[in-house]
């Protein structure tokens, strides 16, 4: 029997909004550097365009540099408030699955195989109460999962959700 799964995927799009404006920053500057270089451009802005280039080179490092400090706090911030002091070991390699249940559900096994066909359980939790993002729920957590397809089964039921976990990201799911 299949369950009805309900996923949320949390992830960072503002982060590549930022690095698709800095390629094309680069490119259109590219192209203003090659039209220099081959005298399509009248000689200012072959004076100009290393200037330009030296002061984007710079704004594009601090901006690196920014990105990291904040992205770092940010996951600070969250480790310890939204979490409630779970660690769950997710980062740019590896993400998590959380799987909500009732307070009826509590003490039940989940067993997690990876893949989508005949798999066996590599890793078990129990559901209990846990602190996520200022709630107290009840939850079975697999935490530091490698990406890819995985099976969420419970021993002694016909019961099985599919799930893909992604790097970076905890993939939340519904045990009804």
């Amino acid at each position: 029997m299949r369950k009805n799964v309900k996923v949320t995927l949390r992830g960072g799009r503002r982060e590549r909004v930022v690095i698709v404006c800095c390629g094309v920053l680069v490119l259109v500057g590219l192209v203003l550097w090659v039209l220099s270089v081959e005298q399509v451009l009248p000689g200012f802005w072959g004076l100009v365009l290393p200037v330009v280039f030296t002061g984007l080179g710079l704004l594009f490092g601090l901006l690196q540099w920014y990105m990291q400090l904040r992205h770092s706090s940010r996951a600070d911030e969250e480790q310890g408030e939204r979490q409630g002091g779970m660690d769950l070991g997710v980062d740019g390699y590896k993400g998590a699955l959380l799987v909500c249940a009732t307070v009826r559900q509590r003490g039940v096994n989940l067993l997690l195989g990876r893949g989508f066909r005949h798999c066996s359980p590599e890793v078990a939790t129990t559901i209990g109460r846990q602190a996520w993002e200022e709630e107290e729920l009840w939850a079975g957590v697999f935490p530091a999962l490698a990406p890819g397809n995985y099976t969420v089964t419970s021993p002694g039921t016909t019961e099985r959700v599919q799930v893909t976990i992604y790097p970076g990201q905890v993939t939340r799911i519904e045990w009804l």
